[in-house]
């Protein structure tokens, strides 16, 4: 413990390397006027987070950690030993205690020791190759604690497994206008999406099919971005199949000419789902040719705002005038909105 002599006058403390709880008491107890903290922390070198001594930090209103395969019963003790007023809270997880799936026990803590909290973020790894079981709990995040505080959960697939992330609401490129920002509980709960990064059509196999069916299992899904990919119509139906409650769609670009079948045949292909029913939002981030955009008219009966991105080579006059014949030849009256750029 430091004495009064050594004392520092640090505000901001960046440790970009692993510590032990202990360590950290121990370092941070030379700086009284600290107001922000990161730090890693990873649970093989630490053992004695029981005997860790309470931490005085009345200046601190920021804290950022990394953690490594710590339980959430031990971060609660951590949390608990930390007396603060904290105002922003960051919190990167590895582990495979399912406990920080619990937004219950995330709102006890957050009411008991964070109660000046204004800004949470999280983002908990699942390496999904565990065999751990998920806790019962569907859309525990959707209770008036998270909705009143407007942070809402998403969740995505990388390399490394699934991602889950809870963060404070952003507009999004559905809202296009005032009115159509969320201002009500249900608006929020429909906020959940899935964001899949993968550079292939065949990324999408077996297992990602699982992890989707696992993400499924603690939220439902509303909105689904594809990054990084020219989408194949074929591919895109097979995983919107797997999503009941989809109602937009983000995508950098369809690709008409991977999936090999005919236009007619994708059609029919959607027509075994219900699925496309539901959806009323598309994003495009570039298209080649005005087929891309007939076809997704045909998939997406209900489609109300289209936003692309890019019209690549084609002459802005002549697709508002195809469109437009297009709505009135086949009687598309629910499309309200068509953005492009």
């Amino acid at each position: 413990m430091a004495t009064n002599q050594q004392l520092t006058t640090i505000k901001c403390l960046i440790l970009d390397h692993f510590i032990t709880f202990n360590e950290l008491s121990s370092i941070i107890s030379y700086t009284p006027d600290l107001r922000r903290l990161h730090f890693s922390h990873r649970h093989e070198r630490d053992t004695t987070i029981g005997s860790m001594s309470s931490i005085a930090l009345t200046n601190l209103t920021y804290l950022s950690l990394r953690i490594f395969s710590l339980n959430f019963h031990d971060f609660e003790i951590f949390i608990g030993k930390i007396h603060s007023k904290l105002i922003t809270l960051s919190v990167n997880i590895s582990s495979n205690d399912f406990t920080y799936l619990d937004a219950y026990r995330w709102e006890r803590l957050i009411l008991q020791h964070l109660s000046q909290l204004e800004r949470f973020s999280f983002q908990y790894l699942d390496h999904v190759d565990n065999e751990h079981r998920y806790f019962e709990g569907l859309n525990q995040f959707c209770s008036p604690f998270w909705i009143k505080r407007q942070w809402i959960f998403d969740a995505k697939i990388v390399d490394e497994g699934i991602v889950y992330v809870v963060h404070p609401y952003k507009k999004r490129w559905y809202e296009y206008t005032d009115e159509r920002m969320v201002n009500s509980s249900t608006d929020l709960c429909q906020c959940h999406r899935l964001i899949l990064n993968i550079t292939s059509c065949d990324e999408f196999n077996e297992l990602m099919k699982i992890e989707i069916q696992r993400i499924l299992t603690v939220v439902q899904l509303y909105h689904l971005e594809i990054h990084d990919i020219e989408m194949a119509v074929d591919k895109l139906l097979e995983i919107i199949d797997l999503f009941p409650n989809l109602i937009s769609i983000k995508i950098d670009s369809l690709s008409l000419t991977q999936a090999n079948v005919s236009c007619k045949k994708i059609v029919n292909i959607s027509q075994s789902t219900k699925n496309t029913d539901k959806i009323t939002m598309f994003y495009l981030d570039n298209i080649t040719e005005m087929k891309e955009v007939y076809l997704l008219m045909k998939l997406c009966p209900h489609l109300t705002y289209l936003r692309i991105e890019s019209l690549g080579g084609i002459d802005a006059e002549l697709f508002v005038e195809e469109i437009l014949k297009k709505i009135n030849q086949e009687c598309h009256d629910s499309l309200r909105w068509l953005c492009f750029f």
